[in-house]
């Protein structure tokens, strides 16, 4: 597969409250370095610095979390000064992205749109949380609530890319993968497992592989391998998912399943 020009293309992750600890860098670098040296591996692309929003654990108000990570955001796209840029958002940081989409996406061409991990894109349940997570439960249903609307990629806005674990205990799939116009939905699927009753398979591209979390979606070879097949295509690398790449190109294959 043609590789990108890394003075063409940016990548930037962006952490969830689940893979960082006190808001230290180090641990949210930890979870992406895989990912991110696949990518760069074999796409030939640049990858940032992961960002840790600041505050999404300790409960600060939604627009002071968005007001730093969209500071964030700024500092590492003129620091790299690439043509465009691409969202790669796990868990809560993709709903900074979405946020970030609909505010700004109309005013560039750089950006292109977001890949979302084990993202709560719609409304949660405080009951299946415990503790202090529960608090957070509200805060991410604040987030919701103040997120813009989002035109769909047909309608000239960003392409999104929703992508879930079904072993995912703190993001249920379904919660994961909204049925949004135009954007792609990706289930990283144990080989054995069944998929979820509550989502329509008919509109959702397979992965199989070994059965992979909220967390180790971002570390387990297969599901690396998976997502950045999706970057992939979200960069108009392929015309269809993993379908170009050979299996060799990657430590661990995986299986794919497209929908009809």
């Amino acid at each position: 597969m043609e590789k990108l020009s890394k003075t063409e293309t940016l990548v930037v992750p962006v952490a969830g409250i689940l893979n960082v600890e006190a808001g230290e860098h180090s641990t949210a670098e930890l979870h992406f370095s895989r990912l991110s040296r696949k990518m760069e591996k074999t796409l030939g692309i640049a990858v940032a610095r992961p960002i840790v929003p600041v505050g999404l654990g300790v409960l600060q108000s939604s627009k002071a979390i968005y007001e730093h990570f969209a500071k964030e955001v700024d500092a590492r796209v003129q620091a790299n000064d690439q043509a465009r840029v691409l969202f790669l958002g796990h868990s809560l940081g993709g709903l900074l992205c979405r946020e970030f989409l609909a505010r700004n996406y109309s005013r560039t061409e750089r950006y292109i749109g977001a890949v979302t991990l084990g993202s709560p894109h719609l409304q949660v349940d405080e009951r299946q949380w415990m503790g202090l997570y529960r608090g957070v439960v509200r805060n991410i249903d604040r987030f919701i609530n103040n997120i813009p609307m989002l035109d769909s990629p047909e309608e000239g806005g960003p392409d999104l890319h929703f992508v879930a674990a079904s072993n995912d205990a703190v993001v249920p799939p379904s919660n994961a993968l909204p049925d949004f116009p135009g954007a792609t939905r990706s289930l990283l699927l144990g080989y054995n497992q069944k998929p979820p009753y509550d989502i329509d398979m008919d509109k959702v591209t397979t992965f199989r592989m070994f059965p992979v979390g909220h967390n180790s979606m971002l570390v387990q070879p297969q599901a690396t391998n998976a997502i950045t097949s999706i970057v992939a295509n979200a960069l108009g690398a392929q015309p269809e998912y993993a379908s170009n790449i050979e299996p060799a190109q990657f430590d661990t294959p995986l299986s794919l399943v497209r929908p009809a």
